[in-house]
């Protein structure tokens, strides 16, 4: 033990400092005793903030196609850094969503898109006119567009619900995506 005031080094059985006459209280020179593990959402990462926080913004990184670059950056780092199992495992999750999301929403947009070529190829050359005002034409890309809205707010919905779900230390099963993360990340 050490005396608080002035470093000196102090036997176990002295009530006061030998140097400054500080008295030595109880829990003088005693370490702090570690705190009980409360769960992953109070666990706290190697940069100070908790590991549920991290997790609920990886998530939040999935709202937005441009927030990408965070998502990444995020999950670079605790793949790296970090030990806690629940954090690697809901960064890894979050850009596993992000990536699903982000192909459906290509597919979604391929047929539209395609749509949208052939009119302004078949109408350029001739071969076919007024191939934007056939019914099929409009009826194939309405419905394409509807899912695409579809797409995005499934993606939205799933981003908050996982977010909250990781800041309280919890998470939704997503079956496939959920087996391979436990099969791949320790």
């Amino acid at each position: 033990m050490t005396c608080k005031k002035c470093g000196t080094e102090l036997k176990d059985d002295e009530k006061v400092c030998p140097q400054c006459g500080e008295p030595v209280g109880e829990q003088q020179g005693k370490q702090k005793a570690p705190e009980k593990d409360k769960g992953p959402a109070s666990a706290k990462a190697k940069i100070g903030l908790s590991v549920g926080l991290i997790a609920a913004v990886a998530y939040l990184c999935c709202l937005s196609s441009y927030a990408a670059l965070v998502l990444i950056l995020i999950g670079g780092y605790v793949l790296l850094a970090e030990e806690n199992v629940f954090l690697r495992k809901s960064v890894v999750k979050a850009l596993a969503v992000a990536a699903c999301f982000l192909m459906l929403g290509v597919a979604v947009n391929l047929v539209p898109t395609f749509m949208s070529f052939l009119n302004d190829l078949l109408g350029r050359t001739g071969w076919v006119e007024g191939f934007s005002e056939m019914t099929g034409y409009r009826v194939i890309v309405g419905i394409f567009s509807a899912i695409g809205v579809l797409v995005k707010i499934a993606r939205i919905v799933f981003a908050v619900l996982l977010g909250v779900f990781a800041y309280f230390g919890k998470t939704i099963r997503l079956p496939v995506i959920d087996s391979l993360i436990d099969k791949n990340v320790k």
